[in-house]
């Protein structure tokens, strides 16, 4: 195999690894947009906000404070939006 022929190979291997990736990003956005979806479809979502952050304030009377509101808000993106949107959550301070 000449030099030409080495260089030609090496292109096209990167415009397929170039492709595969843009076609991989493509895919993770859209089972992205699947899950959350999903998750909106689920029974907790019926439950105003209002009443989720009441049972979020109650949970965190017995657990581990703000540690546990952090992994809270880590659940999914609806849990993160009611915990980082609601002040009540955040107003104890811990010294």
């Amino acid at each position: 195999m000449n030099l030409i022929q080495s260089a030609t190979q090496d292109q096209s291997r990167q415009a397929i690894r170039d492709w595969v990736s843009t076609e991989v990003c493509g895919l993770q956005s859209h089972l992205a947009r699947l899950l959350s979806l999903h998750n909106s479809t689920l029974p907790l979502h019926n439950l105003p906000m209002e009443v989720f952050a009441d049972i979020l304030r109650c949970a965190l009377a017995g657990r581990g404070g703000r540690a546990w509101l952090i992994k809270s808000a880590g659940v999914c993106r609806y849990w993160q939006d009611i915990i980082v949107g609601t002040p009540l959550l955040w107003n104890d301070i811990d010294l």
